[in-house]
């Protein structure tokens, strides 16, 4: 494979952008490892949804790229998923974010030195010079989504609104909005993988949301109402510790 296919596949799935032209020989069969984190909080469940629809749809585009999803709760296990993928699923590139940057350098260095192509993504590793290819995490982009999103929202200003309230055995955390609302005709489709009403919408945010909150017995749901604009509820199942902790601290 050569470097513009490595990398344009490495960059794929690493930060989600597009082929953008760039062609992959039908011919031959390349095999692509992704090795990130196990979902154990917020961003890294964001993480691992991500990198599985992503590898799911490029399967699907480019049947002769295979992809090696590895999800892994330490550097341990992150470390022997590396060794697995280079000796016996025989990767041609890595596209990782290492739990442990530090902790993980020895074993990503030995990805390189086996002549795979290595990505990292959003953590530089103790030892320069590894990667051939770094993409970095951008903090600043992500508030700047996030602000740019709301404006999209409420054009003419107005409010957001965050509560939390305990109902029964869960805690519910609503978001609200006073923007345009939602229309009806596309409501039983804003969880849909993929579904966007924006020019250059990914159509994962919700998706990722409702991912998420699942894998933490919650469930999320939605009243929207034209012109009035919409509220989004997180509910999630209380344990004996938040009862306890919810009875000293009253919602408000």
């Amino acid at each position: 494979m050569n470097v513009l296919r490595k990398t344009a596949l490495a960059a794929l799935v690493a930060a989600g952008i597009g082929f953008a032209g760039a062609a992959v020989a039908q011919d031959q069969t390349y095999t692509i490892g992704v090795s990130v984190p196990t979902a154990d909080h917020g961003w890294t469940g964001g993480i691992d949804f991500f990198a599985q629809q992503a590898t799911e749809r490029l399967s699907k585009i480019y049947p002769n790229v295979k992809f090696v999803l590895a999800q892994a709760p330490d550097s341990t296990k992150q470390a022997a998923d590396l060794e697995d993928m280079v000796t016996t699923r025989n990767i041609d590139a890595l596209v990782i974010l290492p739990g442990d940057p530090d902790a993980m350098t020895a074993s990503i260095k030995k990805v390189k030195d086996a002549g795979k192509w290595v990505t990292i993504v959003d953590r530089e590793l103790s030892q320069p010079g590894i990667p051939n290819l770094y993409v970095a995490g951008d903090n600043p982009g992500l508030g700047a989504t996030t602000a740019a999103y709301f404006k999209e929202a409420m054009p003419n200003g107005g409010n957001i609104r965050v509560t939390r309230n305990r109902r029964g055995g869960e805690m519910h955390l609503a978001v609200s909005d006073t923007g345009a609302g939602i229309p009806e005709d596309i409501q039983d489709k804003v969880f849909n993988p993929f579904f966007t009403t924006k020019e250059h919408g990914s159509g994962l945010g919700l998706a990722k949301v409702f991912t998420i909150v699942e894998s933490h017995r919650g469930r999320v749901e939605f009243t929207s109402a034209h012109g009035k604009g919409t509220t989004f509820t997180l509910a999630f199942p209380l344990t004996s510790e938040t009862h306890d902790d919810a009875a000293h601290h009253p919602a408000g």
